[in-house]
């Protein structure tokens, strides 16, 4: 048996491969994939490149999440699982909180499984290296998921490059690079989509004759690939990113299906599709499990506020940057003066790719004419999807800017649970490489009186670079980045006219190969150029050591917690470090180890009262918000019940830059309480605490208000007792009472419903108290009462995994029995 495979070369030429017949399948595809990878090697030489050197040399990604979240995040994960622990619960941050059920540490995506022996062998330095590391094959694996879907789809050798490199370098992933979880689910999307082109795909040849529609049995598939693709996605800790890539999969599948065997075909598939989606939310359900649960309590239960949803809209004038990516200045060069964030609204493509894709508007209108309509290119209908595509994801992205987002956010579901309408640009990240690649097989020199309006704008191209580079010296008044920016666009512009002119000659010479490395290594540069300084790296001196050394403040922390208010946190975060307009530091990057910010605290084991998750639970949103509007002299009040002992402020006469002062406040994890309120809803006990700390000052409020309807008041004589924690780690807590009369503990926690209580071995519960925290009722005498975090969304989740796993297998096994049938010789 014959079959042909692509060379390693830029060239049409194809070998011939013979393989026996009775060679094994698994044989055939390594072959295949082995020469695939070899030919579309600038796909993963990008990313290496633009990673490689700083992962070489000791550098690693830390600038905003990477250190205050996702670092952070994995570490107290190792240290939990090096003592034998499910990192279910986070006690060092906010007044604790759940841990894995925060989306965004994805704890069970594969992947991420490579930081805990790095985080045993090298600490935090470990862990962020292997985010690094991970980051950078992350846009591999996306570019070269790109260039197999383009591969399914039959698209050549050039066309699987072009579309590779401009969606595994594209700006939305490079400059965003940081936002680990994001990258991880945009990686995944070409390969949803790949797996979805077995069900159908945009310009597939319409079937004549198509199954008979049986349920529940029928003509129906499982695409195990898809599911596992999907359930990737879902692992990989990005809940926005995951829902658009579902979204397109969708659209992608009905409109091929459609096309190809009409409405009957649609449904059918679309039920396939169906199929995978479900087996791939029951395999995630370990990850999906504790984060529903943990939404239902936090403060994104309902819906995301209209100014927060639209908050970070697409700004009409980035429409430059698509062309032009620095037009209005770069984080990078420390000179970026354009509306809210550089990366929200970055999805540069590359010239070359956006050019291409904007040459395939010739294949739409050439298959729009009557005469053509018959013998439409096979490729009309993607095209035809792409274009469609990008209108849609610009008027959607655009969000505030027009009627068209707030009018789906208050009438259609799903648009109020997501912020930032410009996270749409990731269609526009697919899509402009799908209509390059169409584009692409295209490619040629204009002839005629089109070569010569050509000609011109190849010279326009360069006049304009002239032209900036004139201005630069002559137009002091102007600003730079639009001189710098337009300067690079027209060298792009120029080396893109110069190579479509060679084409003639390179074809005429026999030199189309090289030819086609020029467009390659041009594209590259251009790509390199513009994402090379977009993400900020340290030396991991940075994760190493500890942050704050001041002595007595870390013996003031043993007992209690940390606290910055809002306007000092903000302006330490945004204002002194982490500056959207620019990237390079006012001083030693190490200073914002020592400043304790949240969640960097996680490092050096410090508590803090603040925290910086996407996720936190209702109550204790809350109750900050209450905290910062309340009047000066009631503060302590509010610390003290969250057992705050040192205040951190902007000090300019200090070292650091802050100081750090105790409360006065005398701390407490544990209070007694003999006198209770007792409510019915979690309104009332908002009210009913807000109006014991008003005016307390420095002294607590002594009577504990208690989420517990229906009974009576009890408020006996002031008595005390004996309270003896003998243990207190992550998700479990242990402690002793002795009193004469019954009465309340309250904890100093943040309360969460997977908390389980059991008093001397009988279960007891867990009540909500003073509104935000923990309180559990304890009978006359000596008692050892035990916590413990269990929340049922994991074990529930674990369950259905196992279910998941199990159906995966079986699925497998069938699969590669029924294979084995068809090629038994007998």
């Amino acid at each position: 048996m014959k079959v042909r495979i692509r060379s390693s070369g830029f060239a049409d030429r194809e070998a011939e491969l013979t393989v026996e017949k009775a060679a094994p399948t698994s044989v055939r595809r390594t072959a295949g994939w082995a020469g695939f990878l070899r030919s579309v090697w600038p796909v993963w030489l990008g990313p290496a490149l633009l990673l490689g050197p700083g992962l070489v040399s000791g550098r690693v990604l830390f600038w905003g999440t990477p250190a205050l979240q996702f670092v952070a995040w994995w570490w107290q994960c190792w240290q939990q699982v090096l003592a034998g622990h499910w990192p279910l619960w986070n006690p060092l941050n906010g007044m604790g909180a759940p841990l894995l059920a925060n989306y965004q540490t994805a704890f069970f995506y594969p992947p991420n499984w490579l930081l805990l022996p790095l985080a045993g062998l090298f600490g935090p330095a470990g862990i962020a290296w292997g985010y690094s590391l991970l980051a950078m094959l992350h846009l591999i694996w996306a570019g070269l998921g790109m260039s197999s879907l383009l591969r399914r789809l039959g698209f050549g050798l050039l066309a699987q490059v072009i579309g590779g490199l401009s969606f595994g370098l594209t700006g939305y992933l490079v400059g965003r690079l940081g936002f680990f979880s994001m990258i991880w689910v945009a990686a995944w999307l070409p390969w949803v989509l790949y797996f979805a082109s077995e069900l159908a795909y945009p310009g597939q040849p319409r079937r004549e004759k198509l199954p008979p529609l049986r349920f529940p049995l029928g003509p129906l598939r499982l695409s195990l690939g898809l599911a596992a693709a999907v359930a990737m996605q879902l692992l990989a800790g990005h809940a926005q990113l995951t829902w658009y890539s579902l979204l397109l999969a969708g659209a992608w599948v009905a409109w091929g299906a459609l096309g190809a065997g009409g409405l009957k075909n649609a449904v059918l598939r679309l039920v396939e599709l169906g199929g995978a989606l479900l087996l791939a939310v029951v395999t995630a359900a370990v990850q999906l499990g504790p984060t529903f649960q943990y939404l239902q309590s936090s403060q994104r239960a309902d819906a995301v506020a209209a100014v927060e949803a639209m908050r970070y809209s697409f700004w009409p004038w980035r429409f430059i940057s698509l062309f032009s990516p620095d037009f209005f200045g770069s984080q990078g060069l420390g000179d970026f003066w354009g509306y809210a964030t550089y990366w929200e609204d970055h999805a540069y493509p590359g010239l070359a790719a956006l050019l291409l894709a904007l040459a395939s508007l010739m294949i739409l209108v050439k298959g729009l004419r009557p005469r053509s309509k018959d013998r439409r290119s096979p490729r009309w209908g993607l095209v035809l999807f792409g274009w469609l595509l990008l209108g849609l994801t610009f008027v959607l992205a655009l969000g505030s800017n027009t009627p068209v987002f707030p009018f789906l956010y208050r009438y259609v579901p799903t648009f109020d649970k997501f912020q930032a309408p410009a996270r749409y640009l990731i269609w526009a990240a697919f899509g402009v490489p799908l209509l390059a690649a169409a584009a692409s097989e295209h490619w040629r020199s204009p002839v005629g009186r089109g070569l010569y309006w050509f000609r011109l704008g190849t010279a326009g191209a360069f006049a304009v670079t002239l032209g900036a580079l004139i201005a630069w010296f002559a137009l002091r008044d102007v600003r730079l980045t639009f001189v710098r920016a337009t300067a690079l666009t027209g060298i792009w512009g120029l080396g893109v006219g110069l190579l479509t002119l060679a084409i003639p000659w390179a074809a005429k010479r026999g030199r189309m190969a090289a030819w086609r490395g020029a467009v390659v290594t041009w594209l590259l540069l251009d790509l390199l150029t513009a994402g090379w300084l977009l993400n900020p790296t340290t030396g991991l001196d940075f994760y190493q050591g500890v942050g704050l050394q001041d002595e007595r403040v870390r013996s003031l922390l043993t007992a209690g917690r940390i606290y910055l208010d809002p306007i000092t946190e903000y302006d330490l975060k945004f204002g002194r470090f982490l500056r959207f307009k620019d990237f390079t530091a006012l001083e030693d990057w190490r200073a914002m180890r020592a400043a304790v910010l949240p969640n960097l605290n996680l490092l050096d084991g410090l508590p803090s009262a603040n925290n910086f998750d996407p996720l936190v639970p209702g109550r204790y949103a809350r109750w900050m918000a209450g905290l910062a509007e309340a009047a000066p002299q009631d503060k302590p009040a509010w610390l003290g019940l969250m057992n705050v002992t040192v205040l951190e402020r902007i000090d300019i006469s200090q070292p650091g830059g802050v100081r750090f002062d105790s409360t006065g406040v005398q701390a407490g994890y544990l209070r007694w309480y003999s006198c209770v309120l007792r409510v019915a809803s979690e309104e009332q006990a908002w009210q009913a605490t807000n109006a014991r700390l008003a005016g307390a000052g420095m002294d607590l409020p002594r009577v504990l208000v208690v989420e517990q309807p229906g009974a009576p008041a009890q408020c006996g004589s002031d008595s005390h007792a004996m309270l003896n924690q003998f243990e207190r780690s992550a998700g479990q807590m242990a402690f002793e009472t002795q009193s004469e009369q019954a009465g309340w503990v309250m904890l100093s926690e943040s309360y969460d419903p997977g908390w389980q209580v059991t008093i001397d071995g009988r279960p007891g519960q867990v009540y909500p108290g003073n509104f935000a925290f923990m309180a559990v009722e304890v009978e006359a005498g000596k008692h050892q009462i035990t916590l413990t975090y269990r929340p049922f969304g994991f074990i529930f989740g674990a369950l259905f995994s196992i279910l998941g796993l199990m159906l995966y297998i079986f699925s497998l096994a069938a699969r590669q029995g029924r294979r084995s049938q068809q090629t038994d010789p007998s």
